[in-house]
C-alpha cells in the first residue's frame, strides 16, 4: 500500500486527489514512521465536560472539556475543545444531523464520494509545543494518505464514520473519571 501524508492547511479531505499529484513521490513529506512510535490504545469518548474556571476579573467562565477513556480499562485524557466542535462531537455521539449538513458531516461525505474510508484516527501530544496533534488516515484506490488535524475535528469525524480512536499510551492516566472531572473544578 502507497503511503502519503497530508499536512493541515496543504490540502483538504476535498482535494485527496489533488494531494496526490503533488505528494506524487513517497517521502516527500516525513511520515509518523520515520519518527519513534509511541504505543497506543484503542479510546472511546466518555463524556464532554464543562470545566469552570475563575475569570481573570472575577466570577467563573466554562470551556468544554471531551474526556477519552481507554476502552478496556479505567484510564481517561481530558482535551480542551472549543464550544462548536463539542456541539459537532455530541452530535456524533447521539448519531444525530441537521437539517443541512454541518462541516464534519461534510467531510464524512467527502472520504466517501471519493471512494476513500477512514481507517484509524490516532492522538499524541508533543510537549515541547504543549499541543495535542491528531491524524485521520484514509485509504483510497489503495492509498493511504494521513491527514494532520485537531483532536477535535478527527474525533466528530470518526464517530460519523464509526472509525476507531487510538491515543499514545502514555496520555491516559490511570484514575477514576470522578478524580478527572475534580481537576477541573479546582479553583
Amino acid at each position: 500500500m502507497k503511503r502519503r501524508t497530508l499536512i493541515a492547511g496543504a490540502a483538504s479531505v476535498a482535494g485527496l486527489a489533488a494531494a496526490n499529484q503533488v505528494l506524487a513521490q513517497p517521502g516527500a513529506v516525513p511520515t509518523d514512521a520515520q519518527a519513534a512510535k509511541p504505543d497506543f490504545v484503542e479510546a472511546t469518548v466518555e463524556t464532554i465536560y464543562d470545566a469552570i474556571y475563575k475569570a481573570e476579573g472575577g466570577g467563573e467562565t466554562t470551556s468544554p472539556v471531551l474526556i477519552l477513556k481507554a476502552r478496556d480499562e479505567e484510564r481517561y485524557l481530558p482535551i480542551w475543545i472549543g464550544a462548536p466542535e463539542s456541539i459537532s462531537i455530541s452530535m456524533g455521539l447521539e448519531n444525530t444531523r441537521k437539517a443541512r449538513p454541518m462541516s464534519h458531516d461534510l467531510k464524512a461525505e467527502l472520504v466517501k464520494a471519493l471512494q476513500g474510508r477512514v481507517q484509524v484516527v490516532t492522538v499524541r501530544y508533543e510537549p515541547q509545543d504543549n499541543i495535542f496533534y491528531a491524524a485521520i488516515k484514509v485509504v483510497s484506490n489503495g492509498v493511504e494518505t494521513e491527514v494532520d488535524s485537531r483532536p477535535s475535528d478527527a474525533i466528530a469525524l470518526a464517530l460519523r464514520v464509526k472509525a476507531p480512536i487510538l491515543v499514545a499510551s502514555d496520555l491516559m492516566k490511570q484514575t477514576s473519571l470522578d478524580e478527572v472531572k475534580a481537576e477541573f473544578r479546582k479553583k
